[in-house]
This record gives C-alpha cells, structure tokens and sequence, in this order.
C-alpha cells in the first residue's frame, strides 16, 4: 500500500506555479467567500473543484449571488462525495511523482440545496459524472473505480 500523501504546500508554490502556465488573462488568490470583485457584474461564476476543500458552503453560495447579475448562472462543479466516503481524498502529485493531500470535507447534495436556496439560488440543472470507458480512455489507472459516480455538476440561478 503506498505511503499516505503528505499535507499541504506552500501557497506561494502554488500561485508561482499557476502564473507560469501563462494560462489566465488575470490570477489572484482569495477567499471564495469574500473575492473582493464587483458586487451584480456577472452572468456566470464558477466554483470548480474546490467546494471540498471548503468548511461551510453557506458563504461561497452567497459570494456568488452576491457576484451574479439578476438572471445570472452560478456554476459548481464537484468532486463527488461517494469518492471522499470511501476514503480517496483529493490530491496532487509534485513533479516528482510525490502525492500531496488537499483538506477535504465532504458535502451532500442537500447541504448544497440548502445553502444555494439559503442565499436565494434556484436550482436550474443537476448532473452527475461516472467512471465509464471513455473516461478510462485517458485515464486507465481508474479502473477499478470503474461505474463509481466521480464528479458532479449544478447550475443554479439568480433571480431577479
């Protein structure tokens, strides 16, 4: 069995890393829950990969109703709790092939219900994502999960 990944990495190594790939127009670290930008200048927001990294979804959903025009679309995409429940927390790998584990909380369906519902977001679309052969096709290593549900994703609304 291979060696529990180690906790955390400076976030300063992160950003540095993140900024080299030269793949946004703008990049800043914040809080999700506070980002600091315009308040009603959005049509879209989304929250990608990191609701489990975070304690209490009630803020996140309220920054982003706080960021949405009336009618805009707050998209959250997840990685899906069954994973989590099973013991497979979410990680990365250094360039050294060294597995480095992130703070993960587990979150239902219904605590992301009542905290977008909390902050005045109506759910629009909910979808979920299994390990299936196409996914296998890039990432083979996922076999024996195969038919585990492996993400999610929902669409909420602003109203207005």
């Amino acid at each position: 069995m291979p060696a529990p990944p180690k906790q955390g990495v400076p976030r300063r190594t992160r950003t540095e890393r993140a900024r080299g790939k030269a793949a946004y127009r703008h990049l800043a670290v914040g809080d999700a829950a506070a980002s600091g930008f315009a308040p009603d200048a959005y049509e879209l927001v989304a929250f990608v990969l990191a609701d489990e990294h975070v304690a209490d979804l009630a803020p996140v959903y309220r920054e982003a109703v706080r960021l949405l025009i009336p009618g805009g679309a707050f998209l959250l995409i997840g990685y899906h709790p069954f994973f989590l429940l099973n013991g497979l927390i979410t990680h990365f790998h250094q360039a050294d092939g060294e597995a480095i584990a992130i703070e993960s909380h587990m979150h239902l369906a219904s605590e992301h219900f009542t905290a977008a519902s909390g902050a005045g977001l109506t759910l629009a679309e909910f979808k979920e994502c299994v390990i299936d052969e196409a996914w296998l096709e890039t990432k083979p290593k996922w076999r024996p999960y195969m038919g585990w549900p492996a993400s999610f994703a929902f669409v909420w609304r602003r109203g207005g």
